[in-house]
């Protein structure tokens, strides 16, 4: 019985000695510690949740997309030349340059250059001597006058940018 009671007491005086040890570890560990303000905690989830990514990341792609859709109404310039020399004769040369200016209202505007010159020269391709300048606007036949591919994609990545726009703001 004498044995049995000393079994208990270690025990007793172990276990008083580790909940202390246990005690002060804690307490000392909650003063070695910072706390987060709420405005850095929510700062770490934006920067580190991954749903949060995922819909920046969303964001981003929306942003790369309107860019692109607006690279449709950049400024456009082309030009061509059509040469025919055959035993030392200039049978014709035809030279043309043009630059083309969509709009987002479905007009485009237009500025163009033509020099033709040559001994074989089409009568429909005579020009001044200076060439010829012309300026003026293209207007689409009625398929496509409201609408167009172009015009409706900017219209769609404006809508999904602004929406992206809504729903950061809401979360």
């Amino acid at each position: 019985m004498v044995s049995l009671q000393i079994i208990t007491n270690k025990k007793q005086r172990i276990m008083r000695k580790s909940s202390l040890f246990f005690l002060f570890f804690f307490i000392f560990q909650a003063y070695g510690q910072d706390t987060l303000s709420f405005k850095q905690y929510l700062d770490n989830i934006s920067e580190y949740h991954p749903l949060i990514k995922t819909v920046n990341n969303k964001t981003e792609i929306v942003r790369q997309q309107l860019r692109s859709a607006k690279g449709a109404f950049d400024p456009k310039i082309s030009g061509d030349w059509n040469l025919k020399d055959y035993k030392d004769k200039d049978y014709f040369d035809i030279r043309g340059a043009k630059l083309k200016v969509p709009t987002t209202l479905g007009l485009d505007l237009v500025g163009k250059y033509e020099r033709n010159t040559g001994l074989f020269l089409n009568q429909e391709r005579t020009v001044p001597d200076n060439g010829l300048l012309g300026v003026g606007v293209e207007v689409p036949p009625i398929r496509g006058m409201f609408t167009d591919e172009n015009r409706h994609a900017l219209r769609a990545y404006k809508i999904k940018r602004d929406w992206q726009v809504v729903l950061n703001d809401s979360s």
